[in-house]
């Protein structure tokens, strides 16, 4: 989560580096907190690389932990959407 939103933050969207990313956040994203869930989110939609079962995934995450977010984790999650 920090290397996208790294990456993210300083407009490099290394396509194979985030393609690694990806398959790392799908398989593990259930162990993601809040601010992760976040921040991966944000990281993939502000480089516009969409990929819908990575957000399909953080969708199902954010659903369950909803109650945990801080509200600006919520409102970046939000955006990305």
């Amino acid at each position: 989560a920090n290397t996208a939103w790294a990456f993210a933050t300083l407009s490099l969207p290394d396509s194979d580096l985030m393609d690694e990313i990806l398959a790392e956040v799908i398989s593990k994203v259930n162990d993601f907190a809040t601010q992760n869930l976040a921040n991966t989110a944000w990281a993939f939609a502000t480089l516009s690389l969409p990929d819908s079962d990575l957000m399909d995934e953080i969708l199902a995450e954010v659903i369950s932990k909803v109650n945990d977010f801080a509200t600006q984790n919520l409102a970046n999650t939000a955006w990305a959407f």
